[in-house]
């Protein structure tokens, strides 16, 4: 018995390196209010659909897909110098 099959093809989407984002802290209180999503535009370069983008602070996080930062736009960071990781996930195929 010979049996076919389908096979769907999803392309991963193209990213780019995540800019640094630098900002004056003028209160000098050691933190700032981040717009996190402002580095979307150049990670991506241009709009892909079917694209979900999560931000977390720790690798760790970002691996078991925990803790995510629940307001992109308004992160106030935690350290003076601190480094934010961003998951790009397909939505049509997410694994």
């Amino acid at each position: 018995m010979i049996e076919g099959f389908e096979m769907n093809v999803v392309a991963l989407p193209l990213i780019n390196p995540a800019p640094s984002l630098e900002n004056c802290d003028t209160d000098y209180d050691g933190q700032i209010s981040w717009d996190l999503t402002l580095v979307e535009t150049e990670v991506l370069s241009i709009r892909q659909d079917n694209i979900d983008i999560e931000y977390y602070r720790l690798l760790s996080d970002l691996e078991t897909s925990s803790n995510p930062i629940l307001d992109p736009t308004n992160y106030i960071n935690q350290d003076l110098e601190e480094t934010v990781y961003i998951k790009i996930i397909n939505t049509i195929s997410p694994w």
